[in-house]
């Protein structure tokens, strides 16, 4: 029996029957294959119309239709190739992000490092400078180029501290990235890195400044250590000379004070009310107001019917009272203490061979050591002498004796003195202005 619609095997040796029913059974497959066939013709006629009718369509049409479709395609993949691609965009950007700071942090290193070498030069050349200048035998020279060095050494300590602020930013950089993670493994090494440099750098650093300090103190000491100069010339214009040595060195002027240097004090004296008596003992007279003085080297103006201007001759004919006044204006002028010398003082005079041209005052009182009498007659009556030094002996033989200290007369002047100190300050403020 044979199933319509289902092709049935005949095997090897059956009837004619059989081939009948094969025949049959083929017919039928090849009616439903033209069906088929037919009903896809069927399916792909519209199809084939609207291809036809769009290649028939006008130019615009068919343009206009396609700008539409290929707008609409293309907004269709952007939209669904927008969320695929936002993932791989800003890691990208991330990781460029990453990439910079990490050379900036490589570049600000790479300064630190050559910042320390050139500091290591300065530190070298510094010490070379400081073993040149200490070989100096002029006072002027070694005060000069101490100053200058004494410059380099704050400024390199200055730089030590601006170095310590930088790499504190840099080290907080670091420790920035290394914390944002997503590090190549040769990027995070190369941090960590940088990060042990750093903390090198700071140690150097430290020891560096410690050396510098140590450096700025030497320098001070050795500048402190320069002898006072020889010969140094007052604002006033006066010549003072360094003599003593040791503790016991100060300046005295190279001559008794001219006559037209004291003429300035008497000409503003002159101007001004008279004062009260003053106690030439306690120095206590103060001057009168003072004239500005003239600049140094130059000579002092004498008012009218005085010493003429210019006159170099030692102020004779002056009292102790005078002379101290004399010392206490000089030393408002000059802004550092000034005064009439010692026993002891004019005593190193002598012995250094230093000796005036007349016989000078000194702050010394004078009592007689072998006229007891003369000397409570003294004390009772409220007397007191001073000393009067006169190595050349003008007034008599001896270069010692007392004198009242209102006494005056022609031959009778007076030496002013000072510390060493003032010789010394006088340099340096001279020289400090020159730099």
């Amino acid at each position: 029996m044979c199933l319509p619609g289902r092709l049935r095997v005949q095997p090897a040796g059956m009837d004619s029957r059989g081939d009948v029913s094969e025949k049959t059974s083929n017919g039928h497959a090849m009616k439903k294959s033209k069906a088929i066939v037919g009903t896809w013709q069927r399916m792909m006629r519209p199809w084939l119309l609207s291809g036809v009718a769009l290649l028939l369509a006008p130019a615009s049409t068919a343009s206009a239709q396609t700008a539409t479709t290929a707008a609409t395609t293309a907004a269709t993949i952007a939209a669904a190739a927008a969320p695929a691609e936002k993932e791989p965009f800003f890691p990208a950007l991330e990781e460029y992000e990453k990439r910079g700071k990490v050379l900036l942090i490589r570049e600000k290193m790479l300064f630190e490092i050559t910042a320390r070498d050139e500091r290591v030069k300065k530190l070298d050349a510094m010490a070379v400078s400081f073993q040149t200048i200490r070989r100096l035998t002029d006072g002027d020279q070694q005060l000069t180029q101490y100053l200058q060095l004494r410059r380099r050494v704050l400024e390199a300590i200055d730089e030590i501290s601006d170095a310590n602020n930088r790499q504190v930013e840099l080290a907080a950089m670091v420790d920035t990235a290394m914390t944002a993670g997503g590090l190549l493994p040769q990027v995070s090494t190369y941090l960590q890195d940088v990060r042990r440099q750093l903390l090198d750098l700071g140690v150097q650093q430290q020891t560096a400044e410690k050396r510098l300090q140590a450096s700025h103190q030497t320098i001070k000491t050795a500048i402190q250590n320069i002898p006072p100069p020889a010969v140094f010339v007052s604002k006033t214009g006066i010549e003072m000379r360094l003599v003593g040595t040791g503790r016991e060195m100060f300046y005295v002027s190279s001559r008794p004070i001219p006559g037209a240097s004291f003429q300035a004090l008497r000409a503003a004296q002159a101007a001004a009310p008279a004062p009260a008596a003053p106690d030439a003992t306690a120095q206590a007279a103060a001057p009168a107001p003072a004239p500005a003085p003239a600049p140094a080297g130059t000579a002092l103006a004498a008012p009218a019917g005085g010493v003429p201007v210019g006159d170099s001759s030692s102020a004779g004919d002056i009292s102790l009272v005078e002379a101290v006044n004399f010392t206490r204006w000089l030393s408002e002028q000059e802004g550092v203490g000034y005064r009439l010398p010692e026993v002891a003082e004019v005593t190193i005079l002598h012995r250094a061979g230093v000796l005036p041209d007349s016989a000078v005052w000194t702050l010394t009182p004078w009592r007689p050591a072998d006229d007891l009498e003369f000397g409570r007659m003294c004390d009772r009556f409220g007397v007191k002498l001073y000393h009067v030094w006169d190595p050349r002996r003008i007034f008599g033989g001896e270069i010692f004796w007392g004198e009242l200290p209102e006494a005056r007369y022609p031959g009778l002047g007076f030496l002013v003195v000072t510390s060493a100190q003032t010789g010394w300050l006088d340099r340096w403020n001279r020289i400090n202005a020159q730099l």
